[in-house]
């Protein structure tokens, strides 16, 4: 069973090794400019969230979320901002932090969760779990 727990930063920096390393994947992997720092910076001055995945009592991967208010709606969304998962090819690990991660979104009043990527594999991957597109961003360097 999977869980997702909201870490503190000095838990974030106590593993920091696992957690650098994931982030470097995701920002490969999704052709993304951050670096580390830039994120657990973030984490530390609170304007994102972090939470452990946590598979069977240990650390399988990590959420980060930030939080947006729709303005027009009202809507709470929390908004994936990057998730690393340790067993990528685990499918029942993947399955269960979707909806892990749709519990905490419920419990903690959210209307909608969001998530962007690159990747379009993602973005097939996610349908299987109701996510539905609802917007495309192309950018064209100068």
């Amino acid at each position: 069973m999977v869980d997702v727990r909201a870490a503190s930063v000095d838990e974030v920096r106590q593993h920091w090794g696992f957690v650098e390393q994931g982030l470097k994947k995701v920002a490969t992997k999704t052709f993304q400019e951050f670096i580390p720092a830039d994120v657990f910076y973030e984490i530390r001055s609170e304007a994102v969230l972090f939470y452990w995945v946590i598979d069977r009592g240990e650390p399988a991967g990590f959420v980060v979320f930030s939080e947006k208010l729709k303005d027009s709606t009202g809507e709470k969304i929390l908004f994936v901002e990057h998730l690393y998962l340790s067993k990528t090819d685990n499918h029942l690990l993947r399955e269960e932090t979707h909806e892990a991660v749709e519990k905490l979104a419920i419990n903690a009043g959210y209307n909608c969760l969001e998530a962007s990527s690159p990747r379009m594999g993602w973005g097939r991957l996610q349908k299987q779990f109701g996510w539905q597109p609802v917007a495309v961003v192309y950018r064209r360097y100068l």
